[in-house]
């Protein structure tokens, strides 16, 4: 029975004999921590997303639609009268009827139509630019804020 009594005895005290160096350990560990976050930046938190530049990316819409149709247009109703396997003396209008003439309304033979190139290049390069514009416009950036400081609450008993 006393070995019983004893051995209560030991189980019991031992955790209120510990209690003291372990509220030590606790203190200096929170105290550390506090610490810790005082040199730590605070986090980031993203906001929202966003385009850099909506207004260069609806400029680069508009350049690309104009772009894409003189482009368009340099192969169908722009095109030139072709001229080079004809004579040197034979005219439009006089001897040949011009490109795109309709052959019912005409008597005369209708000049070979070739594409416009100047129009294809300035449609060509208003598309490019008008990408370029859509591409740097368009990209998404992210607005960020530091998060809010943590509330930190301890008890204590």
């Amino acid at each position: 029975m006393k070995a019983i009594a004893v051995l209560l005895a030991c189980l019991i005290a031992a955790p209120a004999a510990a209690q003291q160096p372990l509220g030590d350990q606790a203190r200096t560990a929170l105290a550390r921590d506090l610490a810790d976050d005082r040199r730590r930046p605070a986090p980031l938190v993203v906001i929202e997303s966003e385009m850099e530049s909506p207004i260069m990316f609806w400029i680069g819409v508009g350049l690309l639609a104009v772009g894409v149709v003189a482009a368009i247009g340099s192969v169908t109703f722009e095109q030139r009268s072709d001229l080079s396997a004809e004579y040197r003396n034979l005219r439009l209008g006089r001897d040949l009827a011009p490109c795109g003439t309709d052959a019912e309304e005409t008597a005369l033979p209708i000049a070979e139509c070739e594409v416009n190139a100047e129009l294809l290049w300035i449609g060509g390069a208003l598309s490019a630019v008008g990408g370029g514009l859509m591409f740097y416009g368009g990209r998404q950036i992210q607005v960020v804020q530091p998060a809010p400081a943590a509330i930190r609450l301890t008890l204590k008993f």
